[in-house]
């Protein structure tokens, strides 16, 4: 009998231990799912070129990515929830950043969204996010991340066609063609890669001819740090440009608008850019040869309304005068619009029901939502914002020129 009893003691071990396997092997998911939902953390990857060529902006995004979290989590506005943020740099090269997303995508539990840092890189990746049914919350918005609209791919902000759309509507609504006898004529000085060219489409050249605006051809293009852009713009000049529009970042344009000084051009062509360009770093490059600059833009500016909460936040936190860049406010809208969407996913399906499709709904549910330094409007037809408007530098200050209006939308049919 002591014999039976120590064979069938074992034999129940043995079933037991067994028993546990299966479970680990069969539900791991739900574990983690579980997990993840007694912890209540909601978790922020970010990647990108933090050191690179966009890091002078993207720098400030993560302070503001932090600022926001540490606002969301003393207000409680997910009850009970914890935050945390992970990032790691790929420095803008390509090979990095897909090490990176492979990484991140292994991580305990799976992330929902990662934002990501880098025009180029957002083109690159997408295509695993999707495959991976992970959300790519874009910084760039050119029309391979915005185009055709993706379930899982967001931009932060305007697409870059819509944006190119919204300036063409700028220069032909303060066009006088009867005076003119012709339609206006615009240069493109940009740089030769998925940010510089992220406006160009078939659908955003034809838009400018149906709006009588010439797009002078072939575009011009120059090196990432530019010190002298003399020659192409000299080239625009003898185009008979009467606009030059670039997609690249403040330093640039600082180049830009020193040359056309230098050179007189700016006494007869007029300089515009998309959003990036609208930054308060042009101020401090450029000084008064900004001037007269105009930018399209996604969100509130530094010379603006010194009360606003973000601006408090801002300073409450102790950021520095280089955190004062484009990035700063334009990832306030980020995380903003991030948070509110995984409240609105609990809200409606719980910390268990929690996964990329219901965050997905969630972002697209958002009508004007206030994200502080933007209205942010998404829609099952659009993943990027749907209004607009334009800033000029006037006496050294970014001066709204437009109310908020809704962009054409350059998205192909």
């Amino acid at each position: 009998m002591g014999k039976k009893s120590k064979v069938l003691t074992t034999i129940f071990k043995n079933l037991g231990l067994i028993l546990v396997v299966a479970v680990m092997i069969l539900v791991p998911a739900s574990y983690e799912t579980a997990q993840a939902a007694q912890d209540k953390v909601i978790t922020i990857y970010a990647a990108g070129d933090y050191s690179g060529p966009y890091g002078g902006i993207t720098t400030p995004g993560m302070a503001a990515h932090r600022d926001v979290m540490k606002y969301w989590k003393e207000k409680n506005l997910i009850p009970g929830a914890k935050y945390k943020l992970k990032w790691a740099d790929s420095g803008g090269i390509l090979s990095r950043a897909t090490s990176i997303f492979r990484r991140f995508k292994h991580s305990k539990p799976k992330p929902l969204l990662i934002v990501v840092a880098q025009t180029g890189e957002s083109e690159a990746l997408r295509h695993l996010f999707e495959e991976s049914k992970i959300i790519l919350f874009s910084w760039g918005a050119s029309a391979k991340v915005c185009h055709p609209v993706g379930k899982y791919v967001f931009a932060n902000g305007a697409s870059y066609p819509d944006q190119f759309g919204f300036f063409i509507d700028y220069v032909s609504k303060n066009w006088d063609y009867a005076k003119m006898g012709r339609n206006p004529k615009v240069g493109i000085l940009t740089w030769d890669n998925g940010f510089g060219r992220g406006f160009e489409s078939d659908v955003t050249m034809a838009y400018a001819a149906k709006n009588k605006v010439d797009i002078i051809k072939p575009f011009q293009f120059a090196s990432t740090a530019p010190i002298d852009v003399s020659t192409q713009l000299l080239s625009l000049n003898k185009a008979g440009a009467d606009w030059i529009y670039s997609s690249w970042l403040a330093p640039q344009v600082a180049t830009t608008c020193k040359d056309m000084a230098r050179l007189e051009l700016n006494k007869k062509i007029k300089y515009a850019g998309s959003c990036p360009t609208g930054d308060v770093f042009l101020k401090r490059l450029a000084g008064k040869n900004a001037e007269g600059f105009i930018s399209t833009h996604s969100y509130a500016t530094f010379d603006e309304d010194p009360n606003a909460l973000w601006r408090k936040m801002f300073k409450e936190n102790n950021r520095k005068p280089e955190d004062m860049a484009y990035g700063y406010p334009q990832m306030v809208t980020g995380t903003m619009t991030i948070l509110e969407a995984y409240r609105r996913a609990i809200k409606k399906v719980g910390w268990d029901g929690l996964n990329s499709d219901a965050l997905s709904e969630a972002l697209e549910s958002l009508k004007d939502f206030d994200a502080w330094t933007s209205p942010v409007t998404y829609s099952p037809a659009r993943h990027s914002h749907d209004k607009l408007r334009m800033v000029q530098w006037q006496n050294g200050k970014l001066v709204p020129i437009t109310d908020w209006k809704e962009a054409p939308d350059m998205n192909p049919k």
